[in-house]
């Protein structure tokens, strides 16, 4: 049976992240079992590989590698800005890396929000420097009359859309979701305009399209002696109602809801807004269910 891992966490190299799950799971996971929530933003290098990309987000200069693993040959990131320019946020910590300074003042073509901020304070100031400049060139700003009557220029994506997410505290925490939601609110105070992005990771269609064809590349479709496809039952199991399941229910998977994460019910209801095929315990319970469903599918009796 195939699988793949499909997530909304980043910040590194599907190949660092493999390894990462294999130790942590004891079963060995191939780089080209894993989803990023940027893994789809690799397509971007196509029209953005010769253009001077901001990539936001991640510890250090992880998501530059990464970046710079998909095919985009000229990054510069918000913490480089600040090595070169300490004005541009006083109240953060300050790091230098003089090997990757080239770019700062190049002039900004596009931002690419690759991971959560570590540093949102600073973040922050950096994409919106870049949204309001003149032609990218962050030390300089458009006139107010610039701002309120010109469409924004620098295109903006972001590679997940999640509010928060869960660890080991008892409450969710902020993430990525929440940090593009501070951004669209600066911006409209600041221009009056709304912002405009573009969004991957769950529950976007263009993640589960990707997700798809990952799948069919592990295991291709069979073919009925027609040569129609042999439909095929894809179950997502997640934690997360408005990621995991609204985007396997919109794309036309089952999907199955695990209380283990950022759903964390009094009972044994669903989820109001989302509800998925099966809501169980944990991911075993899902594995099970998955299993035994199947099972009564080729021996209904």
């Amino acid at each position: 049976v195939p699988y793949i891992f499909l997530t909304n966490g980043g910040g590194l190299k599907e190949s660092d992240k493999a390894m990462q799950l294999s130790k942590k799971i004891g079963v060995h996971i191939s780089p080209q079992q894993l989803v990023l929530s940027h893994s789809p933003m690799r397509a971007l290098a196509a029209k953005y590989e010769d253009k001077n990309v901001l990539v936001v987000g991640g510890n250090g200069s992880d998501c530059r590698f990464v970046a710079e693993y998909y095919g985009f040959k000229h990054i510069v990131t918000p913490e480089e800005v600040h090595a070169v320019h300490p004005y541009v946020c006083p109240s953060s910590a300050n790091e230098a890396r003089s090997k990757y300074l080239q770019n700062v003042d190049r002039p900004v073509e596009a931002i690419m929000v690759f991971h959560d901020s570590v540093d949102w304070g600073r973040d922050l100031q950096v994409i919106l420097d870049a949204l309001v400049s003149r032609d990218g060139y962050l030390n300089t700003v458009k006139t107010q009359t610039e701002l309120h009557t010109t469409k924004q220029t620098v295109p903006l994506f972001f590679s997940n859309s999640d509010l928060v997410w869960s660890n080991e505290h008892p409450n969710p925490r902020f993430a990525q979701g929440t940090f593009r939601t501070c951004l669209e609110r600066i911006f409209m105070d600041m221009t009056g305009h709304k912002l405009e992005y573009t969004l991957f990771g769950k529950p976007m269609a263009s993640t589960y399209q990707y997700a798809e064809s990952v799948l069919n590349s592990i295991t291709p479709i069979h073919k009925e002696p027609n040569g129609v496809p042999h439909p095929r039952t894809v179950y997502a199991i997640g934690d997360n109602p408005y990621a995991d399941i609204a985007g396997a229910n919109s794309y036309g998977w089952k999907s199955v809801l695990v209380r283990t994460g950022v759903f964390n019910p009094e009972g044994d209801e669903n989820h109001y807004m989302h509800p998925a095929t099966a809501v169980v315990d944990d991911v075993g319970d899902a594995v099970r269910w998955i299993i035994s469903t199947e099972l009564r599918k080729e021996h209904p009796f």
